[in-house]
């Protein structure tokens, strides 16, 4: 003889199958969450890499100005080709808008 389950020991049944499902997708779910972090991480880390190689050319171009422009002939191009600075002449006084006071 078969015995007949009683409908409350069925329906108990149901709701463990349920739970077990349940905690199986929840699982699942949280597993693909974490892969796909863990892909947003890996481009982000990707992403600052080239970034610090782009700032790290950028300063070695930038030094290599100021180096560049530390030379005393590149100063000089500048005094005089830019800001019309001129050579004083034996004894002349270089005259202009200073005066004394300025200097207070």
């Amino acid at each position: 003889m078969t015995r007949v389950q009683t409908n409350a020991k069925i329906q108990w049944q149901c709701t463990r199958a349920i739970a077990v499902i349940g905690l199986l997708i929840g699982a699942m779910l949280f597993r693909v969450w974490q892969k796909v972090e863990i892909a947003e991480m890996h481009r982000q880390y990707d992403q600052a890499q080239h970034e610090l190689a782009v700032l790290g050319e950028e300063r070695t171009r930038l030094v290599a100005g100021i180096a560049f422009k530390k030379k005393l002939e590149m100063i000089e191009h500048v005094a005089v080709g830019q800001m019309g600075m001129v050579y004083p002449n034996g004894h002349v006084a270089v005259a202009g808008a200073w005066s004394g006071r300025a200097a207070d």
